[in-house]
């Protein structure tokens, strides 16, 4: 039989091992994949399919995986045609001329 290397009844060691474990499990959990570009997320595909056979600056809309649609512009971002939230859009707007 193997024993443990501490004895059930001391908490001493018990509480701290638990303690560690669940903060390197969670933090395991969350962490997010880096593609060296600090840490920003990626488009979704429906963004990128969505300019496909359009301009920059077309209108478009597309449906996310989780059934929401969303009306964007398509944008040329990173050498990228994608489809940009129209309410993004205009959030970044506002934080650039300060309103």
């Amino acid at each position: 039989m193997i024993k443990p290397p501490f004895n059930a009844e001391d908490q001493s060691m018990r509480t701290p091992l638990c303690l560690f474990l669940s903060f390197a499990i969670s933090s395991f959990a969350l962490a997010q994949p880096s593609d060296g570009d600090k840490g920003k997320r990626k488009p979704p595909e429906e963004a990128i399919t969505a300019c496909a056979d359009a301009s920059e600056g077309s209108q478009v809309s597309f449906t996310l995986a989780n059934g929401d649609t969303i009306n964007g512009t398509c944008v040329n971002h990173r050498g990228q045609l994608l489809a940009i939230p129209d309410e993004h859009l205009a959030r970044m707007k506002r934080e650039k001329t300060g309103e």
